[in-house]
């Protein structure tokens, strides 16, 4: 008994080594190991002329607890990464996802156009509601895209992406608001939308570039939104942050708040500062009138011209 016990565990070690393509053999092993068992008892019984009920019950029990513990070790075995076949591996690989973005044909390109593009949205690809999306929300799409669409990062997409541009048809005779106007009105709709996203998370993206890869995880984006979001509390708007639940603003009401004349009007010293740090970056802000304006906002001030209006 003892060596077919010991037989056993080298059994046991070899079979968690099989991969899931193995599983099926692995079980018809332990039932002929479980019936090799139950012969070798009723065997040394009968020489020993000993083949009573109790033996038997007592080998029926045994059988049970044998494929008992088997049925739990094959329930708790993984395929080995080591011992997987090629050709599972490339089933598996085929069977995953593809993260990478996807490449749209649009109809109206398709129909006027003698070589067609593929664009980086959909033809009907809409922003979502910037009233009703929160800034956590936009931050993931701005990173990680929109799975579900295949479109990807936000941040990827310029005003050109979106689709044909009219002078592109009106040269061929074709007035692309008159003929395509849901198409046409996307497309200005998004180009808008794209502008004022822009003005809130290109400076949350400046502050984590280098912390997240093109692709990044939706755990890592979760991870580098607090990180982000302090950029826009130190330098841009503090205010916005003195405001009850401004977790749950929406991305318009923050692009709203960085909007400049917002910051001169409603910021506080330190955001007008900050203001005027960007300002001495333009040339055109340094001169003249504008030149006032950004030497009080240097002080922390309402500039007085601006405050008057």
């Amino acid at each position: 008994m003892q060596k077919l016990f010991d037989a056993m565990e080298v059994q046991k070690a070899e079979i968690r080594t099989l991969t899931s393509e193995g599983h099926h053999c692995a079980k018809s092993a332990v039932a002929d190991l479980a019936k090799a068992v139950v012969k070798h008892q009723e065997r040394d019984s009968a020489n020993r002329d000993m083949a009573t009920v109790g033996a038997i019950d007592e080998v029926a029990q045994q059988d049970e607890q044998l494929m008992s513990k088997f049925g739990t070790m094959l329930a708790n075995l993984r395929p080995s990464a080591t011992t997987t076949s090629a050709s599972s591996a490339t089933l598996s690989k085929a069977d995953e996802p593809d993260p990478s973005p996807r490449l749209f044909s649009h109809e109206v390109d398709q129909r006027h156009s003698k070589q067609p593009r593929l664009w980086g949205v959909p033809e009907n690809f809409a922003f979502p509601d910037a009233a009703k999306t929160t800034l956590d929300a936009a931050f993931a799409l701005w990173f990680g895209g929109d799975p579900s669409t295949g479109v990807g990062p936000f941040r990827q997409l310029t005003k050109d992406c979106f689709g044909l541009k009219a002078g592109a048809l009106r040269a061929q005779g074709v007035e692309l608001a008159k003929t395509y106007p849901a198409y046409h009105q996307r497309i200005l709709r998004n180009q808008k939308m794209l502008t004022e996203w822009k003005r809130v998370l290109t400076p949350m993206e400046t502050c984590v570039a280098t912390l997240l890869s093109d692709q990044p995880s939706p755990a890592d984006i979760k991870e580098a939104y607090p990180i982000a979001l302090q950029i826009l509390q130190k330098e841009y708007v503090s205010f916005a942050f003195e405001k009850p639940r401004h977790a749950q603003l929406s991305i318009a009401t923050w692009a709203k708040f960085m909007k400049p004349s917002i910051i001169i009007k409603n910021g506080t010293p330190g955001d007008r500062q900050f203001l005027a740090k960007r300002r001495r970056a333009i040339p055109q802000m340094c001169e003249g009138s504008q030149l006032a304006i950004t030497e009080a906002l240097e002080r922390g001030e309402v500039p007085a011209k601006l405050a008057k209006a």
